[in-house]
């Protein structure tokens, strides 16, 4: 998906996206500092050679992007490129969140995106046209929880509370749906940390891509550039 020597950064509120060789997911900690993250990303060298010499930062938190451009500087010697609104091959708001901004590229066509992360949002994108993104409640699961087996019967605390947050997402979802009213062929597109979580209670059909952050990310750098 992504070029080999590009490392892709998404800054959210709670949790932290890497995507160089793979996914990792860190908890976003507004008090890093750049010995931190240097720790928590290293260098990416090997045998002496460093491996990155593009770095894309999307960010929720203002204060950790210096942070992160300060690591891709002094740590990879190289300019990181942040992604905000003016960047988009679309006509958005600038106080569009910076995922939506990058995810909305990810996909040709009429895709609505339903990005499963630190809120539930959904995105609606027409022919080439933003049809703008709804907002919706804030997700009280941890990705790293493991799913309780048969949840429906499960009668713990955790589960309980992990079975109303579904349903409380499941029905935002529904109702978002039926707002935009999206062509009958158009292409779900389930995204972020919860999207493996959550895809099998969504029983619209859709396509689970946890990597379309990225991708939208790689199109909009090479937009910019």
């Amino acid at each position: 998906m992504a070029n080999e020597t590009t490392l892709y950064i998404h800054i959210g509120t709670r949790w932290t996206q890497v995507y160089f060789e793979s996914l990792h997911l860190l908890d976003t900690d507004p008090l890093w500092t750049l010995k931190d993250v240097h720790g928590l990303l290293g260098d990416f060298q090997f045998l002496g050679s460093i491996l990155v010499d593009t770095v894309v930062i999307s960010s929720h938190v203002k204060e950790l992007t210096s942070v992160f451009s300060a690591y891709a500087k002094k740590v990879l010697q190289t300019e990181a490129t942040i992604l905000h609104a003016k960047q988009s091959m679309l006509v958005l708001p600038e106080a569009t969140p910076t995922d939506v901004v990058a995810v909305i590229h990810a996909h040709a066509g009429e895709v609505v995106y339903i990005g499963l992360q630190e809120h539930v949002t959904i995105t609606y994108v027409n022919d080439g046209y933003f049809q703008g993104f709804l907002q919706g409640p804030a997700i009280s699961i941890d990705p790293q929880t493991q799913m309780p087996a048969r949840l429906h019967l499960a009668k713990h605390d955790e589960a309980a509370t992990i079975q109303g947050a579904i349903v409380m997402v499941i029905g935002f979802i529904e109702s978002a749906l039926r707002l935009i009213r999206p062509h009958q062929d158009a292409t779900l597109v389930v995204y972020g940390p919860l999207a493996k979580w959550m895809s099998p209670y969504i029983e619209e059909a859709h396509t689970l891509d946890t990597t379309a952050l990225f991708k939208g990310m790689r199109h909009l750098i090479q937009h910019v550039e």
